[in-house]
């Protein structure tokens, strides 16, 4: 009798055994959602936008906490409203986002209300401000600023990945609840499919979360569109058919110039003298100095290589009245002349010769180069400018 199991332990065992079923069907009827409204390919698309672009916003993120991000690969799945209360069944605060040009539709950037106190106590450099209070209006506005900034930055790098300007409205940071608010991408109808892409991410010293995107599918799949039209458009063309060179223009023949004939000298002198013999004559040549292309001596780039060059990279400028720089102090925002997410320029000895986006390589700022302007003044510069 000592080896039977109890009624309770019975129960027990049949529960969990109920459980882990649930949990298998649930899974099951996942895949199937997933199959039925996007395709394998689709599906690892937007996990490659996704890596992207929020990648590009976790850059912004390090900015502007001065620490560590670190973003996983995210995951792709096909969810419904019933779903999402099961698996946020405590409010998050939810960052809407509109895309108003280049693509049109609403995305839901949901991330849980303490990990939002967290960054608000960063952001505001005092920790006793991340208490467990319930979230006040100075975590919104400051959440809704720090989004503003990240995702912008990403719909840059997806205007990139689909070859389109994207255009998106501020940001708005509301605390959603989703037992009780039906939300703005379902529109009212719990049984409608979205797309979820869920990206685990980790704040140096700060917290280790996930934070999710929700879009709608025909949303999702304009992306996935963009992305493929790009992608055929940077494909190889076929390689065009070599032109004949032009044949080279036969050399004019130099005119042959001879002596006249002196008749006071005798026909010996003239000849001794060489009077009367033909003489190649031709105007003399000298070695163009007006570029420095034509000097072979400037074409052999090496003989420059070790001369030091001064590499600036200029994230913008702006133009102030001095009463204006007399009230500037600490904590004074300094408006430039570009957008946030915009390429910077990279100055060679006062001439740009490259863009790029900022990056951070071993938590130092640095410059991925995305475009190389080449012209002849830039290499007139870099070949004067520096000796």
């Amino acid at each position: 009798m000592g080896d039977m199991l109890s009624q309770d332990e019975i129960n027990e065992l049949l529960k969990s055994q109920s459980s882990s079923t649930q949990e298998e069907t649930a899974q099951e009827e996942t895949a199937q959602d997933e199959t039925a409204v996007l395709t394998e390919f689709e599906i690892d698309a937007l996990g490659e936008v996704g890596n992207i672009s929020m990648g590009s916003a976790a850059t912004v993120l390090h900015n502007l906490l001065n620490r560590r991000v670190t973003i996983t690969t995210p995951v792709v799945t096909v969810t419904d409203y019933a779903r999402l209360v099961d698996q946020y069944n405590v409010p998050y605060v939810a960052i809407h986002v509109s895309y108003v040009e280049g693509l049109i539709g609403d995305n839901i950037l949901i991330i849980k209300s303490e990990d939002v106190k967290a960054i608000t106590s960063v952001l505001l450099n005092d920790e006793s401000y991340n208490n467990g209070e319930e979230l006040s209006e100075i975590d919104l506005s400051a959440i809704s600023e720090v989004m503003n900034q990240m995702m912008g930055s990403s719909s840059t790098a997806m205007a990139k990945l689909v070859n389109k300007k994207i255009n998106i409205s501020p940001p708005r940071a509301d605390i959603i609840n989703f037992k009780e608010d039906r939300g703005e991408l379902v529109e009212g109808n719990t049984e409608k499919k979205l797309i979820s892409t869920a990206f685990k991410m980790e704040i140096e010293n700060l917290f280790q979360t996930e934070i999710v995107l929700l879009m709608d599918v025909d949303f999702g799949k304009d992306i996935v569109q963009g992305f493929l039209d790009q992608a055929a458009a940077a494909s190889p063309a076929a390689p065009a058919k070599p032109v004949p060179a032009k044949p080279e223009p036969k050399p004019v023949p130099q005119p042959v110039y001879q002596e006249p004939v002196r008749q006071s000298e005798p026909s010996a002198a003239r000849e001794t003298a060489g009077y009367g013999t033909p003489v190649n004559v031709r105007p003399i040549q000298f070695e163009s100095f007006d570029a420095p292309s034509n000097n072979p001596g400037l074409e052999n780039l090496e003989i420059l290589y070790d001369v030091p060059l001064k590499v600036t990279v200029e994230l913008g400028k702006t133009k102030l009245l001095l009463r204006d720089i007399l009230e500037l102090n600490a904590g004074s925002i300094v408006t430039l002349d570009k957008l946030s997410g915009e390429l910077v320029d990279v100055v060679v000895n006062g001439k740009i010769i490259a863009k790029g986006e900022v990056v951070v390589a071993d938590d130092n700022f640095a410059v991925r180069i995305t475009d190389i302007i080449r012209t002849n003044k830039n290499v007139s510069a870099l070949h004067f400018g520096g000796m």
